[in-house]
Formats: structure tokens, sequence, C-alpha cells
């Protein structure tokens, strides 16, 4: 016999091994696992304001590498098939900056929503902890940090290899992209 109902264990809960996991029986029909849909839910949140706000910060870099560096690639007489090349792998070696600031974003608004929506208050009152409310945002960021270092150490290398490599050929290919107007 298990002590459902005690002063241990909630009202339905049954659980043969810890309070910690407690599996609810609805109706007697159906059993619910209460930490895997807390999961999902916090994922299903999390997800989406990751990838919206990955995208604003990855946009914000990438405008301000084009305005900075616009007057040396326009106007030089390159192809815009070339400038679309080099824009694309100075893109892909911003990932590295855009993407902390997109994690922190993104966890910032889904524990910010949890909180307005006392989602975070509900949970912390059933006796789960705020650890393991975090826990599928914290693995999920430690799988993006382990993709992170894989893409830095080999692709990103790549990328600014293919990115110079095209700017120093343009420069060569067009001398008038090392001259500046109105520079004697």
């Amino acid at each position: 016999k298990h002590p459902a109902g005690s002063a241990t264990y909630p009202q339905g809960c049954i659980s043969l091994y810890s309070p910690k996991k407690c599996i609810f029986v609805i109706n007697k029909l159906a059993i619910v696992d209460v930490p895997k849909i807390v999961d999902k839910y916090i994922l299903r949140t999390f997800i989406p304001l990751f990838v919206m706000s990955f995208a604003v910060c990855w946009f914000i870099v990438v405008m301000q590498f084009l305005w900075r560096y616009i007057d040396e690639l326009v106007g030089k007489g390159l192809s815009g098939f070339m400038l679309l090349k080099i824009i694309f792998y100075a893109a892909l070696s911003f990932i590295p900056m855009s993407l902390p600031l997109g994690i922190l974003l993104a966890s910032l608004m889904t524990l910010g929503n949890l909180g307005e929506r006392l989602e975070l208050l509900a949970l912390k009152a059933s006796g789960i902890r705020l650890y393991r409310i975090i826990r599928p945002i914290m693995l999920l960021v430690v799988a993006m940090a382990c993709g992170l270092f894989y893409f830095q150490n080999d692709l990103m290398i790549r990328a600014q290899v293919r990115m110079w490599t095209l700017v120093i050929t343009a420069k060569y290919a067009a001398p008038e992209m090392e001259i500046t107007p109105g520079v004697f």
C-alpha cells in the first residue's frame, strides 16, 4: 500500500519511490506525469522566444557590420553575388556574439511570462523547486553551448577564411578599392 493522500504525498498522487516524481491519476483512466508536462510547456514557451530574440540580435550585429564596412564594399565594382557571399560569411561569424544574447533575452522573457501569468507561483506552490523549473532551459542551453563550441572550432574559422579571401581577392581584382576618394 502507498500512503496516497498522506502528509508527504498530495491527494491523488501515486509514487512508489519518492514524492519528487508524482504521477497523478485522473478518473482512474489516464496517468499524467507532471514534471514531463512542465518541461514540455517551458520548452514550448522558450523556443519561439529564443528563435525571435536570436534573429533580432543577429540582425542587429550584421547591420552593425554593414554600417561599418558598406563604404569599402559597395561601389567598388564588385558583383552583387560577391557582396552577398561576403555578407553571408560575415553573418556566420557573428553567430557566437548573438547566440548568448538571444539565450539571455529568451530566458528572461520566458520566466517573466511565467511569473506574469502566475504560473511560476503555482509551480513553486506545488512544491517544484526553481532549479527544477529552469532545468529544461539549462539542458537546452548546454546542448546549444556544445553545438556552438563545434561551430566556433570548425565552421566559423572556415567562414572567416572564405570571407577574407573574397575581400582580398576583390581588392586585388579591383585595385580602385584601395584608393580612398579625397585622400592624397
